[in-house]
């Protein structure tokens, strides 16, 4: 018999309780204090004797009940453990499922991607600007955040000083960036391998609140191999998890490897959204194109973007690669030159180009001049990347970029990693 049964029958057969005095009852006892609580006061304490006539612990029950006493407090009850269901998840979730609706979720892990150098710590730069002035998102959406809301960073990459400079070129003001240290260390907090290091951005984002957190770059936070399933998971779960238990949106900035993937399609598992940047258009280097290259909603529109040192300016007209039609039809000897690079390099990737310049003179009668020149253009459109070369003490050796289908979030080829 436990303290509530108890005291709960010492109130039946001293009071005129009502049937659910019963309800808290254990198993044991719920159904003879149910059927006390149905008789009449002065019947109760006849019945109680005779159900403990038939109880070999008869003495230490009625001592029990004798002792709860009707008149004192209820004994504390631990309730008992349940599963969480959709209502308990509903009271902690955001009263938005977006950040900025379409492009980031709240609450969760999305990212920004971009080759490197085309502007993805001053695309989030911008973005800590509106949130931090309330300004409306880069499509003209209402600002979802309060003014003077600030941003949180993780310099893994070392440009504290360069958010110094874009901070007060923007006007922002310096409580608008904070940082994953403290003072005394201003250029600490930059990796995220260790739990105290998870567990210090925790209490920072817990206590000041950002609109977002911004990791830059992912690959520099850890040294963990972002893609092995095992080592991503263990670098992004407690992350995942952070985001979920503060509310709070992580956006880890990320490199795209060579062929165009952010960091392959483990760390995809992981986020809800990726943003991309690019520059589609190489004659037109001044404008990029942002767009939604992975989300488990339907995608918004592209965005055109202007960057420059007081803000970015977006527009609904992103640039495109050009037209042959417009650019005028390149000379035939170097859409040879291209057609020679693109064959040899499905047959073999990665390979050296002055060894494919000899080649492709010796069957195609071409300079090595034309070549080189088809090598530029194939690279300026994104079709193929270029390693080593004058300054690196390397030969320059030629990767084609080949072009994956776009998958989904639920295809086999994103699975691996739980989102």
């Amino acid at each position: 018999m436990t303290p509530t049964d108890a005291y709960v029958i010492s109130r039946i057969l001293s009071t005129e309780d009502p049937l659910e005095d019963s309800l808290s009852v254990s198993t044991s006892f719920r159904q003879v204090a149910q059927q006390l609580s149905l008789l009449p006061l002065e019947a109760r304490i006849g019945a109680w004797d005779g159900f403990l006539r038939g109880r070999p612990d008869r003495d230490a029950i009625g001592k029990a009940v004798a002792d709860a006493g009707p008149s004192g407090p209820a004994p504390e009850v631990t309730p008992p453990l349940r599963p969480a269901n959709l209502a308990d998840i509903r009271k902690v979730m955001a009263k938005s499922q977006w950040v900025w609706k379409g492009y980031i979720p709240s609450a969760r892990i999305s990212g920004i991607a971009a080759f490197e150098g085309v502007g993805k710590t001053r695309l989030a730069i911008d973005l800590a600007y509106r949130i931090w002035f309330a300004l409306p998102w880069p499509d003209s959406q209402p600002p979802t955040f309060f003014e003077r809301t600030p941003t949180l960073w993780v310099c893994a990459d070392g440009q504290q000083d360069d958010l110094v400079q874009a901070a007060q070129a923007l006007g922002l003001p310096d409580q608008a960036i904070l940082f994953n240290t403290t003072p005394p260390e201003p250029y600490g907090g930059t990796e995220l391998d260790a739990a105290e290091d998870r567990q210090r951005l925790e209490a920072f984002i817990s206590q000041e609140r950002p609109g977002l957190v911004f990791i830059d770059t992912l690959t520099n936070a850890t040294s963990y191999d972002l893609c092995r399933a095992t080592e991503n998971k263990a670098m992004m779960t407690p992350l995942r998890d952070i985001a979920q238990r503060t509310q709070t949106t992580i956006i880890p900035l990320l490199h795209l490897s060579r062929d165009g993937q952010a960091l392959g399609r483990r760390i995809k598992g992981i986020t809800r959204t990726i943003l991309q940047l690019d520059c589609p258009n190489p004659d037109d280097t001044g404008r990029l194109r942002l767009w939604v290259s992975k989300s488990f909603a339907k995608k918004p529109p592209d965005l055109g973007v202007t960057m420059s040192d007081s803000g970015n300016t977006y527009d609904f007209n992103p640039p495109t690669p050009p037209e042959s039609g417009k650019q005028g039809r390149p000379p035939e000897t170097r859409e040879k030159a291209k057609q020679f690079i693109r064959d040899a390099l499905t047959t073999q990737n990665d390979r050296i180009g002055n060894e494919m310049a000899i080649e492709c003179e010796r069957a195609n009668d071409l300079s090595a001049k034309t070549f080189w020149r088809a090598v530029d253009e194939m690279v300026s459109a994104g079709e193929l990347v270029k390693d080593g070369g004058k300054g690196t003490g390397k030969q320059v050796v030629l990767h084609l970029i080949r072009r994956d289908p776009e998958t989904t979030p639920d295809s086999p080829s994103d699975s691996g990693q739980d989102p």
